[in-house]
Formats: structure tokens, C-alpha cells, sequence
């Protein structure tokens, strides 16, 4: 329920713009997880740099935005301007605030986990379940696009906006570009050792993907 006062000076401030920050960045990391993972298999980074290290920037970076999801929760939770409980940043819908677009930041975060969770088990689930689930980064970087533009409150500002157009734009146009011309490359794990295996996330090489709750 929103609070009848605006938000604190001082450390209420401080952390109200470390929940625009953290949104804005997990998005923007989350996006350019996508972009990667889709380079990967695509090739359409190897006249610049070789298909692994473009993979592990993708894990990398995916991880990094699933920390910034859940600082941004944390945050949430801290913060009194609107005055959310536990349940409320858990459960879809248990909220009054914008019900809709944080129950699409909700989903996005467990989608990302669940993603995350599955490359751990991926011994243990086989390959082709593994590669079945990480169809579903799509849908989790679309949630996240439309939880920040829908729940931003800096969605309306020029330069946020350049910002959707800078990172949106790239990630579409390589799936419209996987679409009509899917590959079949191999796995770069399967050409190239990497010390990370079981830290693969939502992009992964088969199956772009992405994760996770965007800026408020």
C-alpha cells in the first residue's frame, strides 16, 4: 500500500535510487545475456572474437543479472515509499501496487531461476529436457521488458527510453534473424573446454534466452 509521504530524505533516498539503478542495470545486463547467447549461435560475433568467449561472457553476465534481480527485491522490500511485504514481492498479484507489471517482474525471476537451476541438474535431466526449458528465456526476457517498461518509474524519460531502444533493438533483430535462418551449430562446450559448464543461464548456445525483474 502506497504511504501517504514521499520518499525519505537521506537513506531512503539513497536506497529508492538503488532500486532504479538495480532494475534499470539487471535489465540491461539481462538483454545483453540474450544478445550473446543468441551471437553464440548465430556466429554472429566470430569475425570479432572467437564463439567461447562470447559464451562465457554470457554466463557471466547472466549471473551477474540474476544478482541485480534479487537486489532489486531485496530493496524493494527495505524501502517504505511503497510499502511492500514479503508476500507481495513473491506471489503474483498479492500486490495493490501496479498488480499486473510486478506480477510480471515475479514471473521473469523465477523463470530465471528455474533456467539457472536447470543448467546445475542438467546431468541429471538430460539434454534434451535442458534445451526444452531454455526455450522459456524468451518468454523470461519478454516479461522482463514489459515489467520495466509497464512498472519503470523512469519509463517516460528520453533517456531510459533510448536506453529499451539500445537494448531491445539488437536482441530482436538476432532472433528475427535465428528465426529465418536457425542454425545447427554444436554446443562451443563441445569445441572448446570451459571451466563453467554447469553455470549455464538463460541465453544458453542452442536457445537465446534471458531473466529477470527490470527497473521500477
Amino acid at each position: 500500500m502506497l504511504l501517504e509521504t514521499g520518499p525519505a530524505v537521506g537513506l531512503e533516498t539513497a536506497t529508492w535510487e538503488f532500486i532504479r539503478a538495480s532494475g534499470l542495470l539487471a535489465f540491461v545486463l539481462l538483454s545483453v545475456s540474450v544478445f550473446f547467447g543468441l551471437a553464440v549461435n548465430v556466429r554472429a560475433l566470430d569475425p570479432l572474437t572467437k564463439r567461447v568467449y562470447v559464451y562465457e561472457g554470457h554466463q557471466t553476465i547472466s549471473l551477474l543479472a540474476l544478482a541485480l534481480m534479487i537486489l532489486h527485491v531485496v530493496l524493494l522490500l527495505v524501502h517504505k515509499f511503497v510499502d511492500f511485504t514479503l508476500t507481495e514481492v513473491l506471489v503474483p498479484f498479492a500486490s495493490d501496487w501496479r498488480p499486473l507489471p510486478v506480477a510480471l517482474g515475479i514471473a521473469c525471476l523465477y523463470l530465471t531461476i528455474l533456467l539457472i537451476g536447470s543448467s546445475y541438474a542438467r546431468s541429471s535431466i538430460g539434454q534434451k529436457t535442458w534445451r526444452a526449458l531454455h526455450y522459456a528465456s524468451f518468454a523470461a526476457w519478454v516479461l522482463a521488458v514489459f515489467h520495466g517498461i509497464t512498472a519503470g518509474s523512469d519509463s517516460a524519460a528520453p533517456l531510459v527510453q533510448y536506453l529499451y531502444l539500445a537494448t531491445i533493438g539488437p536482441v530482436v533483430l538476432l532472433i528475427c534473424f535465428r528465426t529465418i535462418a536457425p542454425s545447427g551449430h554444436p554446443d562451443p562446450r563441445r569445441t572448446a573446454a570451459t571451466p563453467r559448464d554447469a553455470l549455464s543461464v538463460p541465453a544458453c548456445a542452442e536457445a537465446a534466452a534471458p531473466s529477470g525483474p527490470s527497473a521500477r
